[in-house]
């Protein structure tokens, strides 16, 4: 697989990673990544809510979790994006975004982020929250 590389909207060397965790079209969770090595113990991340606020518990402990991520110029147009994918699917799924310069662009579909391994139990209460019927969505 060859992917176009494409240059980081804060110049990271490696784009940064928006990781949309949807139950429908309802946003649990945003996981931006930093990514300046291939071990995961060495890449640092933070989690948001829909409005950019960090949120306050450690969902996925296997990366340093930080709150040093600005906010994108095109985070309204991913979330748009990621709210109306989700509705159309109707499932959990994460969805994946990354920005440039001049856009974003999609990333990928995951419906199985991680395998289900590596979270917190903190961090599987929290999303479990938003998990309704069997596919994550009540009427899926």
């Amino acid at each position: 697989i060859v992917e176009e590389l494409v240059d980081d909207e804060f110049g990271y060397k490696i784009p940064l990673d928006y990781k949309f965790f949807m139950f429908g079209d309802e946003i649990a969770a945003i996981q931006v990544i930093d990514r300046p090595s291939k071990k995961k113990y060495e890449q640092s991340q933070g989690f948001y809510d829909e409005n950019w606020n960090k949120i306050p518990i450690d969902i996925w402990p296997i990366r340093e979790e930080v709150d040093k991520f600005n906010k994108s110029k095109f985070f309204d147009g991913m979330k748009k994006a990621a709210k109306a994918l989700g509705r159309e699917l109707g499932i959990f799924m994460r969805i994946d975004f990354y920005t440039t310069k001049d856009g974003f662009y999609f990333g990928e579909f995951t419906p199985t982020p991680d395998g289900g391994k590596g979270y917190s139990e903190e961090g599987n209460r929290f999303l479990g929250t938003f998990w309704k019927g069997e596919e994550g969505v009540l009427g899926s």
